[in-house]
């Protein structure tokens, strides 16, 4: 993506420039992206959307939807800060792209 239109993109606030970084590869494209949003210091899991990203009229947008029904409508990504993006890949375990240093996922119990 050239930086002009980088640029014109309005990002959610509090999104850090290195989780920016690593999802410009991705915006527009057909891979699945899992993001995890909320504040480093007080969250256990963060709050997670998931999906293909795209920008719509200088925003930001991911088609958010597990259920794989044809009838999905497109939403804002949500605010950061940016705890973790990965790549979704099929049959094999999401690929890292982002982690925040302040913050590491809870152990499943």
């Amino acid at each position: 993506m050239p930086a002009s239109a980088q640029s014109r993109i309005e990002w959610p606030r509090r999104w850090q420039p290195e989780a920016i970084e690593a999802l410009l590869p991705y915006l527009g494209s057909d891979e699945r992206l899992r993001i995890l949003v909320g504040p480093p210091k007080r969250s256990l899991s963060g709050s997670l959307i998931e999906g293909h990203v795209y920008v719509e009229d200088g925003t930001p947008t991911i088609i958010h939807d597990r259920s794989g029904r044809p009838d999905v409508f497109p939403g804002p990504l949500l605010e950061g800060p940016v705890l973790r993006i990965e790549l979704v890949r099929p049959r094999r375990r999401p690929l890292l792209l982002f982690a925040h240093p302040d913050w590491k996922p809870q152990p499943r119990g």
